[in-house]
């Protein structure tokens, strides 16, 4: 996997993890996996009724993608089954500066 996914993976983890409080990570949790030159966050809820088994639910969040001629990060959100690009996000050269899109999340496309 290229250096830059991995270094970007374990920022991209952090981010999740700080995001939730503990206390309600009996009930969600978001994860992130890296596959080429994507990384994808997931957010994992608990089943809220026992009638509809014990399975965790997941949701896609966003998929940061790096492109490697140009050394720079762009950012997708799912929107109606398929992944889409953000609208007015730039490509960035450090992936936390993707962190401050999702957290502001204008269009409620990310938490929504």
């Amino acid at each position: 996997m290229n250096p830059a996914v991995v270094q970007a993976l374990d920022d991209v983890r952090r981010y999740c993890d700080a995001r939730l409080p503990r206390e309600l990570r009996d009930e969600v949790v978001l994860e992130a996996s890296a596959r080429g030159t994507t990384i994808e966050i997931i957010e994992r809820r608990a089943p809220w009724s026992p009638a509809y088994g014990r399975e965790w639910s997941s949701t896609p969040v966003a998929r940061l993608h790096f492109d490697r001629a140009r050394g720079c990060w762009t950012l997708k959100a799912h929107s109606g089954g398929r992944w889409v690009p953000h609208p007015d996000t730039p490509t960035v050269r450090d992936v936390a500066a993707l962190f401050r899109v999702l957290d502001d999340d204008p269009y409620a496309l990310f938490w929504g």
